[in-house]
């Protein structure tokens, strides 16, 4: 079930509000229970799945810096991109200090897509619940 808040969104151009679904911000599931599904679907130990996963983890990171793409099968590819800081006036100017970070993007398969697409997926479950703004700081008198 994907549970969804309402939220009203403000235009920057006109000023009119209009309400549009968000994913409701929920707990992360972390490696210690990924791996007990695991072990649960297959016949390998949560232990042997930990480590599986920690080596998938790590060659990720690898692969990255190599400055491959990599592609999990049905589930998507990871790729790295460049932020740079600033630009530079001609290309000889540009040196690596310019660049501040890399960023790892993920981009889902188009089975990951279409399995994620309420058109093309009548098993996918809506749940709305209920909206609680978030209070500011409240002035004291």
């Amino acid at each position: 079930m994907f549970k969804y808040i309402v939220r009203a969104i403000k235009s920057p151009i006109n000023k009119s509000v209009k309400y549009y679904a968000q994913a409701e911000s929920t707990t992360p599931v972390g490696l210690d229970v990924i791996t007990q599904r695991i072990e649960k679907r297959t016949t390998v130990s949560s232990a042997d799945a930990k480590a599986v996963l920690d080596a998938l983890e790590y060659e990720i990171k690898e692969a990255l810096i190599e400055g491959h793409s990599v592609r999990l099968g049905d589930l998507g590819t990871f790729r790295a991109t460049i932020q740079c800081s600033s630009g530079a006036a001609t290309a000889d100017d540009f040196t690596v200090a310019r660049i501040s970070h890399l960023k790892a993007v993920f981009r889902p398969s188009t089975r990951l897509a279409n399995w994620l697409n309420p058109s093309k997926n009548s098993e996918l479950k809506f749940q709305r619940v209920p909206y609680v703004a978030q209070m500011g700081p409240v002035e004291e008198e």
